[in-house]
C-alpha cells in the first residue's frame, strides 16, 4: 500500500480526514517509498494514479472518464511526483472521502480502464 508522507510527519496525507493529498501548509516535499497506486473519487468520476517500473524507468499513468495520459521518468520519484503533483493542479478543489485511497491490486485499476491504460 503507498503512503505518501512528508520527512516530519507520520500522517498520510493523501487520506487525512478528508483533506487534499498534500503535505504541509508549508509545502514540504513528499516522500514515496513505494510506487504510487491511488484512486480518488470525484466530481469527474473516479481518477487513477499509478506508477510501474519500465524497461526504460517508471512509467506514470493517469487516467478518468474524460482524460488519460501516460509519462516516463528516470526516478520512481519522479514518476510519483509527477502524477502527485499533475492531480493537485487539475483537481485542486478535490477533498479526499472515505472512497479514496491507495490500490494494491492492479485489477481494481483494470476493472474501471476504459482507456486500455493497463494492456500489458
Amino acid at each position: 500500500m503507498v503512503r505518501p508522507f512528508s520527512p516530519s510527519e507520520d500522517r498520510d496525507p493523501a487520506v487525512d480526514g478528508g483533506q487534499f493529498m498534500q503535505a504541509s501548509a508549508a509545502q514540504q516535499p513528499v516522500v514515496f517509498a513505494e510506487p504510487l497506486s491511488f484512486i480518488h473519487h470525484t466530481g469527474d468520476g473516479p481518477v487513477h494514479l499509478l506508477v510501474r517500473p519500465s524497461k526504460t524507468g517508471w512509467r506514470a499513468f493517469h487516467w478518468g472518464r474524460n482524460e488519460a495520459g501516460t509519462w516516463t521518468f528516470n526516478t520512481l520519484q519522479e514518476a510519483n511526483q509527477h502524477l502527485f503533483r499533475f492531480f493537485e493542479k487539475v483537481y485542486s478543489g478535490h477533498r479526499c472521502s472515505a472512497a479514496c485511497g491507495p490500490v494494491d491490486v492492479i485489477d481494481t485499476h483494470k476493472s474501471d480502464d476504459l482507456w486500455g491504460m493497463m494492456h500489458e
